[in-house]
């Protein structure tokens, strides 16, 4: 053919008809390139030239590269391949300046249990690198990705040369991913003395701890959860003061099982102070400098990393930002990546963790904890700050939030039934809310969410109060406003009309001036209540009203709360309440509880519509193959939010009372007492029940009586109606006992008493028995003041209020006297009494009734040695100059007229005591005056205790409840994709170490329209990366133009647009016109400021420019876009539409794939022979000639390369384990004939079992065939004895022994020491590191008494080891101790070693636990019968776990320490009741000194009692003297009188028995005859004569109408000595029934058991048989209810009956309470209504509860 020349100047043209083409138009023009150049070749085609091989030395047999990035600044290139055969994923860069190419990272390198996760069919495009570190993103099902390129190069390529250091493999997911792991346990703190400091730094501020990761790369992680904060301390406190420093430690279970992550290149140390919110830096680690303890801080560890706080060092401090960040919010998908001005962008998110289910009390077990409180002070209250609780009264919710490896969470999983209602405190506080303790049921582990590598148990703040303030009132009162309508709690004075003995007085109406009387009894015409605040400020303490306030009165047996309205000075105001009833505080006068009332004044919490729940306990899930996640702490203590202080109101500040009286018997100072006029009185309340549940017919010339009387009104007994008693006595009557009348049934309405004085129950039935009310009827002149013009009239005035408070000294003083004359001399009488403060035990209504009710009105009368006859007492005011100067008393509210006279509470009048004198004027004698005074010294303090929000006076508004992380309930349980989302980083600073493209925050966040479409690519075009200017948003319909630090303005005049600098990281986002967009990122080229790409919707080829899009496909090859779009999107197959840009001939490449194939070949002049040979080779039975990767999975988790020639190749690794080679030791290729064997040469030693021994050695692998680029291998571990050092710890203390198995006390010290050992960080625990020598554990150590092995009394060897914190039992045949065996019980004190057998190599720590043998208790010799001649011996043996093989007396006269075999000493073998012995020694001299011990021979040895020492008597002593005393008229008990001992000095005080000897038979009881009872009293210190005793041990039963004979009994060494023949008749009963009944035990089995129950009869001598119903429950709910049968005898008084408890399966604690009813066939006499509740209660434990230590 002749050649032919043609200029091509034009492409392809599909579109336009063949007719219609011009010359310069192509019909195809594929692989054909149009030249354009300088060199005269312009308008002539070459061929596009294909890829060029350069020189690998990797594998990439069946590979797909899926995703590739050319870094435009190193010319390198990255490329992510998949294995389309194995689905195995790498990453390979090639470095463009070595020609080489090399693998950053694989799966082999990885964790066993995460891949990279790559899809054959889906490409990877959002890739970016950055001073190398390589991101990338679009792994569906994975987290956004980074590494460390030259770490990942040097990993797999070990002849690379690079300053970074290799990755240590396997590499876990969190060193790879763009997150960086915080950490997610908080530190460990433990406040600690130190004697080398002189001053404290801690005590002016409140610390709290946290730490974060520096990471290699420069990112730094967010803080980790808090520490429980150490609050402000007092400075005068002696416990804290010597509180120096904080040990902080780094917790258990953060670190990996190497150490701390390899990624971690700086640990720092943080606190934050008091309310700070922002952290300060004071203690660094990094892995270079501390790189031993960065290793050594493995999984099982705590505190390998630790520092000492002294508050004293310098550091930095972190911004708020960084310091309040839960967690970085990168999302844990993104389809898009890009870095764009030196941020990181994310684009098509998902975010949001999942949790899949709900929860409830089922799976989280909560129970409050209480202590008793007291001012003990442990290491527990050191670590704290303080004695710290939960408050009263409150309610917290309580949840769980499970988190990410990276601190992500779905927000906190709780449930109404998790909320925790506290208990109202009583005012003394003996018990405190100590802890909340939770436990995680098995069923919370089915609910673990997939993604869960971390929990956190969570609760809220106090959900009732938002401030609270406790302290003790000093009184509470009522008020209203005076005539200058000013506030006052104290009455206003009055003064009289026309009272000529006060001239001055000119009114009757007030005039601002007042009293100290103050307003304590109700009256419906007071404004409210007032309540004083006591001594805040002596404790540095003050309130200010907030409205909204609440005030509660605490007292000792109610609570009462109101609203406060307001304040006025030392006073909190609320409404108006009767606070004198019943339902208040039950008195009546409010001074009686001056100093009683513990008030507490608290904010109301305000409800949040989200409330925050914040991190109190945190943990690690810990996950094993094919079993359900577990909890790395199943169980612990919540800590509480306020802090328990015992404290004393101070009342040094308030003034003593003191009054000075003066009187004289002149006619113009007869006025003393004014106003007198007959009256009675208001009721005076003694008792537990309603005081003013009874009235009288209070007032005044009420009454008929003609003398001063007192009545005693009681309350007898109980029925339908209750009944009362009555007495009166009269002023002289003081000291006698008058009797009680006989009962009186309760009508409800008004009953006469006698002398018109009625009395009115308000309710007929529940009162108590024995509360009793005192009516005082006064006359108006009685004889003790009808004088006061001829004697000395006293009126010791009473303290304002009239009340006598507790621990008052009382001190009065009277002199009077008569003056001297010519013919008779002075006469002057004085008398004073102190009365001192521990008498008055506690607070009297007034002066009269601590007069009449305690030992004050004998030791008056004492003092004034008068009588009655000179004392009155008489309600009124006091006038000190009313009469002419001197004292004058105003009888009740008497004001010179008596018209109005009214006895009353709230007038200001009181009880005052009046003293008539001794001395008397005559007509025309001597005048008699004189003073008097009384001075009352109140107490100086009342100790109370109170719940405070600080521990430190100074502070005490701060209330820092918990400083745990915050959490919310999510209001919807989803997770969240973002489809048209972009999120953006902090910024990294180029070629530094600062690195803020892992740091993403929830605000920084921008949302594309949702028409747009889903988000494909983000891609930057105009200007650099660095300042670049506009980033292109590619979705699937539209395109964004993103203006980053730019916002687009326009002019307001012309319309004109122009850029301004903008503060947001994105700017202006503009839809680019066109509504183009892509479905195939793979497609997207950028390049200098342009970009292009396939629009598979449109069927075009676009490209962007100037901001705006062009498809550059329509131009004359629409047509054939569209063909190729059409088969694209019907191929079943997914396609990759791969696009490129060459720069040198600015040529956009794209690669469109046929049907049904991925890629197009085009091959140069094909050759196509005539005959063909078909050559088929099956390359599987070829022998493999290559370099193979090799894998040993877990525990050994490595990758290595080898060589294989000819299907052989040698493997050298290094094994941390010995190892045998199973026969299906090959996984994959599965199928295949590999095998493998130890090589004959650098091959693994073997041990004695023949296992290969751990070290560095070589294995053949053989019958390699065919193309395998990875085998994966199984070995078998071996386990083998340990000989390393391991940890031992001790348990140091035991608790909770309900049934005192070890000891007489329910919490003591474990016998076991570990000889060496330290005390441990955790409490009752010590430690030591012991070498093992083949797997034999030897420890050595003492015991101080016997003991058993384990935590049981079985002497079981319970003993755990423990692995990584999961621990498992020893079996007991691996146990064994060269300590003295005690048959098999337990063994003998002494030093002796514990061995251990089969310890294998992974065991970490070994926990050992002893107990206490009880051992056996000897009695102390009592001796009676103590003659001149001879004694008994008495004793008693508890054996306890002893067997007791003899057992006796040993004595001897001679020798002082008596001893089985010794010089002198007689020994008595017993066969008697072991725990009754006694033995009679006669033949004796008098005066001789006998020495005696027990002993008891037992599998314990030899053991003796203490030494008894006991003279016979002197043949000169005489019996003791004695005097029958009396019976108590219940026959309840007896008492007698010993007026002299014989001269002996036997037993106590001469003394050696007594009691009392009784018969129905014998009318001379004497003891040891027959038909004689003995009661013997209980020895006590007898310090003089005469000496009275008396014993109440319930007479049994009598008989009725019997006569009984009885006397009282003593004896010494001599004899016997008698009191005088007394007898009593037994009345008949009218019925026989119960009295009443007595819990037996304080403690059952969780698992049920039986309740033993004494019922009492009552004191009647028949038989008699019944029923009654016993009910159990605890609280309101009922747990079941049981009926039993009662049986007496005649002459039994007590039967024992039983009731059977079912086992406790509430998952916590209980104790129930019994109640009987339904008396069937016996009557209730206990005098109490059905049903009644036995004192006492019996606890419970769950059966199902299981305390778990580690």
């Amino acid at each position: 053919m002749e050649n032919a020349k043609k200029t091509f100047i034009a492409g392809i043209n599909t579109d336009d008809s063949y007719f219609a083409h011009t010359v310069q138009d192509n019909l195809d023009a594929l692989n054909l390139r149009v030249v354009s150049s300088s060199s005269g070749k312009s308008g002539s085609v070459s061929n596009v030239e294909g890829t060029r091989k350069i020189p690998n030395t990797q594998s990439f047999n069946n590979t797909k590269v899926i995703g590739s990035y050319e870094d435009p600044t190193t010319n390198d290139i990255f490329y992510f391949l998949i294995n389309t055969s194995t689905l195995g994923c790498a990453i390979y860069c090639y470095k463009s300046k070595l020609e080489n190419i090399y693998k950053v990272l694989s799966d082999n390198n990885l964790d066993s249990e995460y891949r990279l996760g790559f899809n054959k069919d889906k490409p990877i495009t959002g890739i970016a690198y950055i001073d190398n570190i390589l991101y990338w993103t679009g792994v569906e099902g994975r987290e956004p990705f980074r590494i460390n390129v030259e770490r990942g190069i040097l990993t797999n390529n070990t002849n690379y040369v690079t300053s970074e250091s290799a990755y240590i493999q396997p590499i876990l997911k969190s060193v790879i991913t763009l997150i960086r792991k915080p950490p997610m346990l908080p530190l460990v703190t433990e406040v600690q003395e130190d004697s080398t400091r002189d001053t404290s730094f801690l005590k002016s501020r409140a610390h709290t701890f946290a730490y974060r990761y520096v990471y290699k790369d420069g990112e730094t992680s967010v803080f980790s959860p808090t520490s429980h904060h150490y609050p402000n301390q007092d400075v005068d406190d002696l416990n804290h003061k010597t509180s120096k420093k904080i040990r902080v430690d780094f917790p258990r279970f953060e670190a990996e099982y190497y150490g701390v992550s390899q990624d971690v290149h700086k640990i720092q140390f943080a606190v934050k102070f008091d309310k700070d919110t922002s952290y300060f830096i004071w203690k660094e680690f990094d892995s270079e400098t501390h790189a031993t303890v960065f290793s050594g801080q493995t999984i099982a560890s705590q505190g390998v990393i630790t520092a000492d706080f002294y508050n004293d060092v310098l550091g930095f401090s972190v911004d708020d930002a960084n310091s309040i960040k839960l967690y970085d919010t990168v999302p844990y998908e993104a389809e898009a990546l890009s870095i764009a001005r030196n941020r990181l962008f994310l684009g098509n998110i998902k975010e949001g963790r999942l949790n899949p289910k709900q929860i409830d009390s089922s799976d989280i077990s909560l129970q409050i904890l209480s202590n008793s409180f007291s001012d003990s002070f442990s290491q527990y209250d050191r670590n704290r700050g303080g004695k710290v609780g939960f408050a009263h009264a409150s309610a917290y919710q309580i949840g769980i939030a499970f988190y990410d490896f990276a601190g992500r969470t779905g927000g906190v999983l709780t449930d109404d039934s998790l909320k925790i209602i506290t208990p109202e405190r009583g005012v003394q506080l003996s018990s405190y809310n100590s802890t909340i303790k939770f436990t995680l049921n098995d069923s919370l582990r089915n609910k673990i969410p997939d993604w869960a590598e971390y929990y956190a148990i969570v609760r809220t703040k106090n959900l009732t109060k938002d401030f609270t303030i406790s302290n003790m009132s000093d009184k509470v009162r009522y008020y209203t406003s005076d005539s200058t309508s000013s506030f006052t709690v104290n009455v206003e004075k009055k003064y009289p009309i026309n009272d000529e003995n006060d001239r001055k007085a000119i009114s009757d109406t007030p005039n601002g001036t007042f009293s100290d009387a103050e307003f304590v009894s109700f009256d419906a015409d007071y404004e409210g209540c007032a309540v004083g605040l006591g001594d805040l400020t002596s404790y540095k303490q003050g309130y200010s009203y907030q409205e909204g306030d609440r005030i509660k009165l605490i007292t000792s047996n109610a609570v009462f709360e109101a609203a406060v309205t307001g304040q006025e000075g030392g006073y909190v105001k609320t409404n108006l309440y009767n606070l004198n009833s019943s339902e208040y505080l039950n008195t009546g006068s409010l001074s009686n509880r001056d100093y009683e009332i513990v008030y507490e004044i608290y904010s109301p919490h305000k409800i949040q519509t989200n409330e925050f729940f914040y991190e109190a306990f945190n943990g690690r899930i810990l996950r094993q193959p094919n079993q359900l996640p577990e909890f790395s702490e199943t169980t612990g203590d919540l800590i509480g939010d306020v802090y328990l202080r015992s404290l004393a109101a101070d009342t040094s500040y308030v003034e003593n009372y003191f009054f000075e009286g003066n009187s004289r018997s002149s006619n113009s100072h007869d006025h003393e007492i004014d106003g007198e006029i007959k009256y009675i009185d208001f009721p005076v309340f003694y008792g537990d029940g309603n005081s003013s549940d009874m009235t009288c017919n209070t007032g005044a010339n009420n009454g008929t009586h003609n003398l001063d009387l007192r009545y005693d009104i009681k309350i007898s007994s109980l029925g339908t109606p209750d009944k009362f008693k009555w007495r009166k006595r009269t002023r002289t009557q003081y000291a006698t006992n008058e009797p009680y009348s006989s009962e009186v049934s309760i009508t409800g309405s008004s009953q006469d008493l006698d002398n018109g004085v009625a009395i009115t129950f308000a309710t007929t039935t529940g009162h108590i028995v024995d509360d009793r009310w005192v009516v005082n009827a006064k006359i108006a002149d009685n004889s003790g003041m009808n004088e006061e013009h001829r004697r000395y009239t006293a009126t010791f005035a009473s303290p304002p209020n009239g009340t006598i408070l507790v621990n008052s000294e009382i001190k009065l003083y009277l002199s009077e006297y008569k003056g001297g004359t010519m013919i008779a001399s002075e006469d002057r009488k004085t008398w004073e009494v102190t009365y001192p403060a521990a008498s008055v035990t506690r607070t009297y209504e007034s002066i009269e009734e601590l007069f009449w009710e305690s030992s004050f009105g004998t030791a008056v009368l004492s003092a004034a040695q008068g009588d009655m006859d000179n004392f009155s007492f008489r309600r009124g005011t006091i006038d000190p100059s009313g009469n002419g100067g001197l004292t004058q008393l105003n009888i009740l509210n008497y004001l010179g007229s008596g018209d109005n006279q009214e006895v009353s509470q709230s007038d200001g009048s009181t009880i005052h005591m009046i003293y008539e004198g001794v001395l008397r004027f005559n007509n025309g004698g001597r005048e008699v005056k004189g003073k008097h005074t009384i001075n009352i010294d109140f107490g100086d303090s009342f100790p109370y205790a109170t719940e405070s929000m600080n521990p430190s006076s100074d502070y005490f508004l701060n209330w820092t409840q918990i400083t745990g992380k915050p959490n919310l309930v999510p209001s919807e349980v989803s997770s969240q994709i973002k489809t048209t989302g972009i999120v953006f980083s902090e910024t990294k600073i180029p070629g530094s170490k600062i690195n803020g493209l892992s740091k993403f925050s929830a605000l920084d966040e921008k949302r594309l329209d949702d028409a747009t479409g889903p988000l494909r690519s983000l891609k930057i075009t105009s200007k650099t990366q660095s300042t670049g200017s506009i980033m292109l948003a590619i979705s699937e319909n539209e395109t964004s133009g993103i203006y980053l630090g730019e916002q687009q303005l326009q002019q307001a005049s012309s319309g004109g647009q122009f850029l301004a600098v903008s503060s947001s990281v994105i700017g202006t986002i503009n839809t680019l016109q066109g509504s183009y967009g892509t479905k195939h990122p793979e497609s997207i080229v950028v390049n200098e400021g342009k970009a292009y790409w396939f629009d598979i919707k449109n069927s075009t080829v676009i490209k962007y420019d100037n901001n705006a899009l062009t498809a550059i496909g329509d131009v004359k090859m629409k047509t054939f876009f569209k063909e190729k779009s059409d088969i694209i999107v019907s191929d079943s197959l997914t396609a990759f539409i791969v696009g490129t840009y060459d720069d040198y001939n600015s040529e956009y490449i794209l690669t469109l794939p046929k049907t049904g194939e991925t890629t197009v070949v085009l091959q140069e002049d094909p050759y196509y022979p005539e005959d063909p040979i078909i050559d088929i080779t099956n390359e599987g039975e070829e022998p493999t000639s290559m370099v193979v990767n090799v894998s040993i999975l877990k525990p050994w988790s490595l990758i290595g390369e080898m060589t294989v020639i000819d299907g052989v190749g040698t493997f050298t690794f290094t094994s941390p384990y010995a190892f045998s080679i199973p026969t299906n030791v090959v996984i994959s290729p599965s199928g295949s004939t590999i095998t493998v064997e130890n090589a004959s040469s650098g091959g693994f030693s073997t041990n004695s079992n023949g296992d290969f021994s751990a070290g560095t050695a070589s294995l053949t692998i053989s019958n390699v065939f065919g193309d395998v680029d990875l085998i994966e291998l199984q070995l078998s571990r071996e386990i083998q004895l340990s000989t390393g050092t391991i940890t031992v710890s001790n348990v140091t203390e035991y608790h909770n022994d309900t049934e005192y198995l070890y000891a007489n006390i329910l919490s003591g010290l474990t016998p076991f020491r570990i000889t060496g050992a330290t005390a441990s960080t955790s409490l009752d625990f010590e430690e030591k590191d012991i070498t093992l020598v083949g797997g034999t554990l030897t420890i050595p150590g003492s015991s101080y008494l016997p003991w058993q092995l384990g935590n049981t009394n079985a002497n079981i060897a319970n003993l755990t080891e423990c692995t990584l914190g999961v621990c498992s039992s020893i079996a007991p045949n691996r146990i064994s101790t060269t300590a003295t065996a005690i048959d098999a019980i337990g063994y003998k004190e002494g030093s002796f070693n514990i061995v251990i057998t089969g310890v294998e190599e992974d065991v970490d720590s070994i926990v050992l636990d002893s107990r206490p043998l009880k051992v056996p208790v000897i009695g102390s010799i009592l001796t009676d019968g103590i003659t001149a001649s001879g004694m008994t011996l008495n004793s008693s043996i508890t054996l306890n776990r002893a067997t007791a093989i003899e057992y006796g007396f040993v004595y001897s006269t001679t020798n002082t320490s008596p001893i089985i075999g010794g010089t002198g000493v007689t020994k008595v073998i017993l066969t008697d009741v072991i725990t009754d012995l006694d033995h009679s020694i006669t033949g004796l001299s008098a005066s001789t000194g006998v020495f005696a011990k027990t002993y008891l021979i037992s599998n314990f040895g030899t053991k003796y009692g203490s030494r008894n020492t006991t003279f016979t008597g002197s043949e000169s002593n005489t019996a003791p003297t004695v005097f029958s005393n009396q019976l108590a008229s219940d026959y309840s008990g007896f008492s007698g009188i010993i007026t002299a001992n014989g001269g002996s000095t036997a037993g106590t005080n001469g003394i050696t028995q007594r009691g009392v000897v009784y018969s129905i038979t014998d009318t001379t009881p004497t003891l040891g005859e027959s038909g004689v009872i003995t009661i013997t009293t209980p020895q006590e210190p007898i310090s003089g004569f005469p000496y009275l005793y008396s014993w109440y041990p319930k007479i049994q039963t009598l008989a009725e109408g019997a006569t009984y004979y009885w006397r009282a009994y003593a004896q010494n060494d001599v004899g016997t000595g008698y009191g005088t023949i007394q007898n009593f008749t037994v009345a008949s009963a009218s019925n026989v029934g119960i009295e009443g009944f007595s819990l037996n035990m304080s403690y059952v089995d969780g698992d049920g058991g039986e309740v033993s129950i004494d019922v009492f009869k009552s004191a009647v001598a028949e038989s008699v048989t019944g029923s009654i119903s016993i009910t159990f429950s605890t609280g309101s709910m009922l747990i079941e209810s049981e009926s039993v049968t009662v049986s007496f005898t005649a002459n039994q008084y007590t039967d024992t009956i039983q009731v059977s408890v079912p086992a406790n399966t509430q998952n916590q604690q209980r104790n129930i309470d019994f109640r009987v009813s339904n008396f069937s066939g016996i009557s209730n006499n206990t005098g109490m209504l059905e049903p009644i509740l036995i004192s006492g209660y019996v606890t419970q434990p769950s059966t199902s509860f299981n305390q778990n230590q580690f």
